[in-house]
Order: C-alpha cells, then structure tokens, then sequence
C-alpha cells in the first residue's frame, strides 16, 4: 500500500512538472527567441555599415571631384578658344583688305586713305577683343599674347595718298612701302595665330572629351564597387540568418526532447487501470 502511495505521487509530481515546465520553457523560450532575433539584426545592421574597398571608394571621389572642378574650366578655355578663332579670321580678313588698297594699283588715293584708317581702327578694336588664355599643362606658344603686341604697330601706320613704291626701291618716295610690309608681317602673324587656334581647339577639345570620359568611367567604377559590396553584404546576412535560424532550431528542438521526457516519465509512473469486468480489479 505504502509503494502504491509513494508510485501515485511520484506520478503526480511528474504531471504537475510536466504541467508546469510547459508554459515556463514556451516563456523562456519566447525570451530567448527574441534575443537571438535583437542580435541577428544588430549583426546585419553592422554588416550594411561596413564599407567595402573604401580606399579605393575615396580615390575615385576624390579623383570626381577633381574632375568636377576643373570641367567647367576646361569648358571656358575651350568657349574662349573659340571665340578668339571667330576674332581671329574677321582680323585676318580686315588686314587682308587693307593690303589691297596699297597692292590693286600701287597708288594710294584719298579715298583709300580715309578708308584704311577707318578700317584700321576697326581692325584694331577686334584685336583688343582677343583673350589672352591660359591653362595648367598646355601653351599656345605666346601667338595672342604677340599678335595683341603689335596693336600699337597698327595703329602706328598712317599712309599717304601717293604712290606705294615696289619692294627695294631706294630712296623710298613716301612711306607707304613701309606700311604695306608691315601690314603683311602682320597678316602672316595673324594666319600663325589662326593655325595655332585650330590646333590648340582640338587640343582642348580632346582634353574636354576625355574628362568626360573619365567621369563616366568613374561613375561606372562606383556603381560596380556599390553594385559588389551589397552582393557581399546580402550574402554575409544570409549567413547570419542560416546560423541563427539554426540555433532556434536547436532550442526548439531541445524543448520537444525535454517536453517528450516529461511525458514519458509521468506514463510510466501511472498506475495501469484495468478495464471494466476484468479479473485484475478483484485485486486492485
């Protein structure tokens, strides 16, 4: 009797633990659970912080905006360069006309002499319009700089109405010999500067076109930088994710086991009850 007593309430233990470890472990689990998840997402929000190749991310911000900077530079010498080839060729075409006035008849009439000093001063005022331009890394061999020079040469010359005598005549009849070479000196240096201003334009423009390109190559590199490091970083979450996920399921597999235990153990400690009319109840 005194066994069957002690059996009952070694299997009502056993039920009251099974009862009661239930809800506590679903408790303790739930807590747990929730701090794995609180750590899982301080490790992925770590994970997207970290930056990847960020020595090689500064050099190409630093190398844009380099590029930035000096663009718009870059885009005035080339505005400029081409605003002295437009001066250049109305300056040329205005010597040009004033060499003919001295070579159409080798005389020099009045008219011709009002006109050239009109056209003078005009051809003087666009010379005084050209830029005298420079940039880092490239020179246009000083030919503004000494075309500009020679503005004081062409306001100097003043024909006369006569005669303009041939190249090497000796004694001279009156200056306009003179001011006619000078004049042809000065279209040549005119001519040397137009041909330079079309080189350095293509120059420039060249220097323009692979900025641009850099820029975009630049652009290219930090798409693929930003493009791989996310790759890397959804992989590297992902992995986080596999290990705690396997982690839960270990304590959740834990708890079956424990939970199964219970159960096992409070059958086995039960008293078997025959069925109804059985000949084992004339003994129980």
């Amino acid at each position: 009797m005194a066994s069957g007593t002690i059996g009952n309430l070694a299997q009502r233990l056993a039920t009251i633990h099974q009862a009661a470890s239930g809800p506590s472990f679903e408790l303790q689990f739930s807590q747990l659970q929730n701090t794995v998840i609180r750590r899982l997402n301080d490790e992925i929000q770590k994970v997207n912080e970290a930056g990847g190749s960020k020595a090689e991310m500064l050099k190409l911000q630093r190398d844009g905006r380099k590029l930035a900077e000096n663009l718009p530079i870059v885009e005035k010498f080339l505005f400029d360069t081409e605003s002295n080839k437009g001066r250049l060729s109305t300056i040329y075409d205005k010597i040009t006309s004033l060499v003919s006035k001295f070579t159409d008849d080798a005389n020099m009439s009045a008219t011709d002499v009002a006109n050239f000093n009109t056209e003078r001063q005009e051809t003087v005022d666009e010379m005084n319009r050209l830029w005298q331009l420079s940039y880092v890394g490239f020179t246009d061999g000083d030919t503004i700089r000494r075309l500009k020079n020679d503005i004081s040469v062409l306001e100097g010359l003043t024909p006369v109405e006569g005669v303009v005598d041939p190249e090497g005549t000796d004694p001279a009849t009156n200056a306009n010999r003179s001011v006619l070479s000078s004049l042809e000196t000065l279209q040549t240096q005119t001519s040397t500067a137009q041909t330079v201003t079309l080189n350095s334009i293509k120059v420039i423009f060249d220097i323009h076109k692979g900025m641009i390109s850099d820029m975009f190559t630049i652009q290219a590199d930090v798409t693929e930088i930003n493009s791989s490091a996310q790759l890397a970083k959804l992989a590297e979450a992902e992995q986080i994710q596999l290990r705690y996920a396997a982690l839960l399921e270990s304590i959740s597999l834990s708890y079956d086991v424990a939970s199964s235990f219970s159960e096992n153990l409070a059958k086995s400690l039960s008293s078997p009850r025959p069925e109804k009319g059985s000949v084992l109840n004339l003994f129980s």
